[in-house]
């Protein structure tokens, strides 16, 4: 018996109304659930035989017929003991060869069923069928019998579809298998193989034969010493790359030759081995004897009474194969107006394990961002955009996988129609409120406009004049929007990528107020020459802080009038009027009106010590508002008698030179 290795098949191609699978593996699945039909589901039990009728796997069980749906098996009729050995469909209905007992009683041993009632074959056979096969449009039974019907038929016979027939002097002793090759019935038992050419019979090889193949164009058979081959010259050869033990099944699946062997003497276990032109492999252990194999829907259906398979639990059968994925609702095309969602759903089955979904648009996988964003159910049988955007126009598919085989959903498009959805405007600044009152010339406002594709742009227009567009979408800005006296109605408009648009609207109106004469024109108006106008009237301002409305000099922050120009503000200047180029003291007035030191001037500021307020202080002339020992300023000195208020140094007598106690000499038309 081969040595237990690594599985090694290769891949295998779903047939199905859909995309191709890719990339499967083979794996053993349990195919040993019963259905339900009337009531509670009939127990498991073993299985003998497998054969297809009407397209569907039938299995022959201990006692009953039982049909794979795709997900169990249901049961289809029964009898009362016993069990078939073979099954096979000839003539439109289904061959039953064993050693049963039908439900009359009647001790049939083969029977027709053609899918609600057991028929008769002329009368059966009189002991067991353990093979069927259909050879030149009649059907082969072989097996324990002696007598068919009315004939004599030594363990093989002919049905012609009315009646049995012998084949020559028939076979001795039991037959366990038959096959039909080049045109050729062969016959394996314990007696050997015998080869049948529709006229008499040839014994082939007297090695004992349990079951026969037939493996890329040549004749196989294996039985209690191992496994044959037809040679060339026509005798009987080992294959060279078996081992030991007994094989009792044959079977071709995915290219390969496979054979069901055990340990010797039909003892468990039982190996499931592959061929194809390398050392054998065994693909699957079962814990007890195998008796069927079939390929359905390329899949490998193991039967027999084995209750494991590769340590995994069964009940007497088990698939192997790839992953039956499906995808039982594919794709449908889509019209979605932009804006709105989109959903893309597909449903798949598998009955090896989870199913997973990778949606793609183009054939490119979506970015994870994006799921993370906008789209969700990236992974999932159900994909959903919102909202969907133009940019999602396409061809849209989903890769569904399963246990490592994948199925490619058939594509479909996507259209975006146009978006049918105006944007959603606000005004949110000044107010939020329909109204609004001011007295100023022009206002600014703000607020948000939103669109589920998007807004491209926002404008205002004012019904009294005037038009803009607005800084900004989502959050725009309007700003010195101009206004007229009274009501002002100002709509903001957005307008989205599809040219739907929607307004807000506020009412500004422009309230009547205070405007103040401005005779001398520099701009502040006179508080108490005023009138009250919506509209500004000529020569008037809304400023009214102007000290001296005649003179356009003077205004709030305007420097002190100097009359003369010698630096010295009027309101300080104790010579007016002198003439331009003079120099004079701070108070204004010329350095050539002032007289030599006094002799009684201790302090030499100028001024004699009997009328010096601070006869000690050069500095000062008397106390003024700053007092003693403080120099002297314009601001706080009083006038000299002689006309200097203090020299800054006793007997100066560079009249033209700086100094002189309270400030600079100055001369007229100098700047200060």
């Amino acid at each position: 018996m081969p040595g237990k290795v690594s599985i090694c098949l290769s891949i295998l191609t779903l047939v199905w109304s859909g995309p191709a699978l890719a990339d499967c593996p083979l794996v053993w699945k349990p195919a040993d659930q019963m259905s339900a039909t009337n009531g509670a589901a009939p127990p498991a039990s073993a299985i003998f035989a497998f054969a297809h009728y009407q397209n569907d796997l039938i299995a022959a069980r201990e006692t009953s017929l039982t049909r794979w749906d795709g997900t169990g098996w249901q049961e289809l009729v029964t009898w009362d003991s016993g069990h078939i050995n073979e099954l096979l469909e000839y003539g439109g209905e289904l061959i039953a060869g064993g050693d049963f007992t039908t439900q009359d009683g009647t001790h049939y041993y083969i029977a027709r069923w053609n899918g609600q009632d057991w028929l008769p074959l002329d009368g059966g056979t009189d002991g067991a069928v353990t093979a069927l096969v259909e050879y030149h449009g009649a059907l082969i039974a072989a097996g324990s019998f002696l007598n068919a019907g009315a004939q004599p038929c030594k363990h093989i016979a002919r049905w012609d579809g009315n009646a049995w027939h012998p084949l020559a002097e028939g076979l001795d002793p039991e037959i366990r298998d038959l096959i039909v090759f080049n045109d050729k019935l062969y016959a394996a038992g314990a007696g050997g193989i015998h080869e049948w050419d529709g006229s008499a019979w040839t014994l082939s090889t007297d090695r004992a034969m349990d079951c026969l193949g037939i493996y890329q164009e040549q004749l196989m058979a294996g039985g209690p010493d191992g496994l044959y081959f037809r040679a060339s010259d026509q005798t009987w050869q080992p294959h060279p790359a078996w081992g030991s033990g007994r094989v009792s099944l044959l079977a071709i699946y995915n290219d390969c030759l496979l054979a069901v062997a055990n340990g010797g003497g039909g003892a468990p276990p039982t190996y499931v081995n592959r061929w194809k032109g390398q050392p054998w492999t065994t693909i699957g252990t079962a814990d007890a004897g195998v008796r069927a194999l079939a390929i359905h829907h390329d899949q490998l259906f193991v039967g027999g009474e084995f209750t494991a398979m590769e340590g995994m639990a069964v009940n007497y059968c088990a698939r192997y194969g790839p992953p039956t994925l499906d995808i039982t609702q594919g794709l449908q095309p889509l019209a979605v107006p932009a804006g709105h969602v989109a959903t893309l759903s597909v449903t798949a089955t598998s009955d090896s394990g989870d199913v997973s979904y990778l949606w793609r648009k183009g054939g490119q996988s979506i970015p994870i961002g994006t799921c993370q964003g906008r789209a969700s159910g990236c992974t999932s049988n159900t994909l959903t955009l919102d909202p969907v955007l133009p940019q999602d126009e396409g061809t849209w598919d989903v890769v569904v996988s399963s246990d490592g085989c994948s199925l490619t959903a058939n594509p479909v498009r996507l259209i975006v129609l146009p978006d049918p959805d105006p944007p959603t405007v606000a005004i949110t600044h000044p107010v939020s409120d329909a109204q609004y009152r001011t007295w100023s010339l022009s206002i600014d406002l703000w607020g948000t406009a939103t669109d589920r594709v998007g807004v491209a742009l926002v404008t205002w227009t004012n019904d009294r004049g005037g038009s803009g567009v607005c800084m900004g979408t989502a959050n725009w800005f309007a700003g010195d929007i101009p206004l007229e006296a009274g009501a002002n109605l100002i709509t903001i408009t957005a307008r989205d990528a599809a040219g739907n648009e929607s307004s807000a609207t506020l009412t500004v109106t422009r309230e009547c107020v205070r405007w103040y004469a401005d005779a001398d024109g520099d701009g502040y108006g006179d508080a108490s020459n005023w009138v009250e106008a919506c509209v500004p009237p000529a020569g008037y301002v809304l400023n009214s802080t102007d000290p001296n409305d005649a003179d356009a000099t003077v205004y709030p922050g305007a420097a002190p009038p100097d009359t003369d120009g010698d630096g010295v503000p009027d309101d300080m200047d104790q010579c007016p009027g002198t003439p331009a180029g003079t120099e004079v003291n701070a108070q204004g007035c010329p350095l050539s009106q002032e007289e030599p030191p006094l002799a009684n001037d201790r302090d030499g500021d100028g001024m004699a010590d009997e009328a010096d307020g601070c006869p000690d202080d050069p500095d000062k002339v008397e106390p003024g508002s700053c007092g003693c020992g403080q120099p002297d300023t314009p601001r706080c000195s009083q006038p000299a008698p002689r006309g200097l208020c203090g020299a800054g140094m006793a007997g100066a007598t560079a009249w033209s030179m700086v100094v002189m106690g309270l400030g600079l000499i100055r001369r007229k038309g100098w700047a200060s």
